[in-house]
């Protein structure tokens, strides 16, 4: 009779690609640091009085602590498929499928959206502020905004294809622009 011992996996050729700290920083990324000086901006506006000091410290933590379970969970179980299997296996399986639907609808309508917003709310607005009234009126036709998408999306493509090492790097590239960027909107404030 075979000696029975403990389950040993074997070796796939899988490794981890990703380590901690890149799971983090893209958690971080995803959440949109960024964002909180753009609704800030916003929020003065639409909330008058409303303490956005406090509202931002007490986010924070809370973004922070988030981000560092997702970092975790990659970690702990990697390539296994993220939020549904994380959801499915300390929540419930139906509650799994019904987050990860939900984040697939939110996203697939996302996708449509990103280069307009760029352009329309971004881009454009500064090209005209700057002087450049008929670039930014090239880039609001809604032919160049669909060109512009295509390649955006081709180059996304492109890193996906080359595997999780070029995501890596272009993950630290996003984070380090948008570190400039945080640091570039605070100092013109000051």
């Amino acid at each position: 009779m075979e000696k029975q011992g403990l389950f040993v996996r074997k070796a796939s050729g899988l490794v981890r690609n990703i380590s901690a700290w890149d799971a983090l920083i893209f958690n971080v990324i995803v959440m949109g640091p960024g964002a909180v000086y753009l609704y800030g901006m916003w929020a003065s506006g639409l909330f008058p009085g409303v303490d956005l000091t406090l509202t931002a410290w007490v986010a924070a933590p809370v973004c922070m602590i988030i981000g560092l379970f997702y970092a975790l969970f990659s970690v702990i179980m990697p390539r296994s498929g993220g939020d549904y299997v994380w959801a499915t296996r300390i929540l419930h399986p139906s509650i799994g499928f019904s987050m990860v639907f939900f984040i697939f609808v939110v996203l697939m309508a996302f996708v449509g959206m990103e280069i307009p917003w760029a352009i329309q709310w971004g881009l454009a607005p500064f090209l005209s502020y700057m002087g450049y009234e008929s670039i930014a009126n090239l880039l609001s036709d809604n032919y160049v905004m669909m060109l512009l998408g295509l390649v955006y999306y081709a180059a996304c493509a492109f890193i996906t294809v080359r595997g999780a090492r070029a995501f890596v790097k272009a993950v630290w590239a996003s984070f380090i622009l948008i570190i400039i960027g945080i640091i570039a909107y605070v100092v013109a404030l000051l």
